[in-house]
């Protein structure tokens, strides 16, 4: 018998309208994956990229330690386009 709605299952421990219904409410099931975002680092005289990081953070240290300045570069942040519509992220 089916565990939601008692209807026969089976063996399953729910018949398939219910399970179904359970896996559209799972987190298996919502849409675009959220992956964070990566940077690039541009060296705007030459339009190349010189390296792409994980973190913000990696990113100023690289800039840190190769003693960049902030006006010769820019950092390209490639973002999902769902993440991009939420503002929490």
């Amino acid at each position: 018998m089916c565990t939601s709605c008692g209807a026969p299952s089976q063996g399953a421990a729910r018949c398939p309208p219910c399970a179904e219904k359970s896996y559209h409410g799972s987190a298996h099931f919502r849409g675009w994956p959220v992956y964070p975002p990566s940077y690039t680092v541009v060296l705007i005289e030459t339009d190349e990229p010189i390296a792409t990081f994980d973190d913000e953070m990696e990113v100023a240290a690289y800039l840190a330690f190769e003693k960049l300045d902030r006006d010769k570069v820019e950092v390209i942040v490639d973002r999902s386009p769902i993440q991009s519509m939420t503002g929490w992220e």
